[in-house]
């Protein structure tokens, strides 16, 4: 959506990335980038990106792919629920404690529950302006859920970006990159001791609490 808002972003998994694969007591301590321009940093539920995490590295990564299931991958602690939390809860209060106009956050969730709003926040924060409200409504149809799965299926997404956006096996859906999108979807694919762990991890970590203290500030 922001590549058809004429936005440039440079996109960084700030160390997490399964390429680097560090257990979550080695991730990097987050810093603000050197050189101009905005910094937007993105969080999904953990439970949902765990999730999501396991098919992008079971079924997408060619490289040393995940060979367990997603009860251990879960639990593991280079790719898990614990790391995930970790990394989110790290970047969201060191944002927190930066300068808003150049420092901000926001929630996969918020951009799912409501795109025109999220979107119009988003692009007024970056550019200084806010958007055309037609261009941002025609993005959002644009970019739909099911559109960007046509659009993945039919090599269309490849050939813009390449093999981020190309399924690993087009007889898979598991392996897709537009996959699912779903809020909550993690309890489509986990059992109640995954559940439970997952929760656990969460509220040791006064994870929701952290989020909602820090809500206010950001744009969620």
């Amino acid at each position: 959506m922001l590549d058809k808002l004429d936005v440039t972003m440079s996109y960084t998994h700030a160390g997490s990335e399964y390429t680097v694969s560090c257990h979550f007591n080695d991730l990097p301590m987050p810093r603000s980038r050197s050189g101009p321009g905005k910094q937007l940093f993105l969080l999904r539920d953990p439970r949902d990106t765990v999730v999501s995490g396991y098919f992008q590295k079971s079924k997408r990564k060619k490289r040393d792919p995940f060979s367990g299931d997603l009860s251990e991958f879960i639990r593991d602690p280079h790719y898990g629920i614990e790391k995930i939390a970790q990394f989110n809860l790290a970047w969201l209060t060191s944002f927190a404690s930066m300068d808003s106009s150049t420092h901000r956050s926001i929630s996969y969730e918020a951009i799912r529950n409501d795109p025109a709003q999220a979107m119009t926040l988003i692009y007024t924060y970056l550019k200084d302006q806010p958007p055309n409200p037609l261009s941002i409504q025609s993005v959002i149809e644009e970019a739909s859920f099911s559109r960007m799965q046509a659009q993945e299926r039919s090599g269309e997404l490849g050939a813009q970006y390449g093999s981020i956006l190309t399924p690993a096996d087009a007889s898979d859906p598991e392996s897709m990159k537009v996959r699912k999108g779903k809020i909550g979807g993690y309890k489509d694919y986990m059992n109640q001791d995954d559940i439970a762990f997952c929760n656990s991890i969460l509220n040791n970590r006064r994870y929701e609490a952290t989020v909602l203290d820090h809500a206010p500030l950001f744009l969620l």
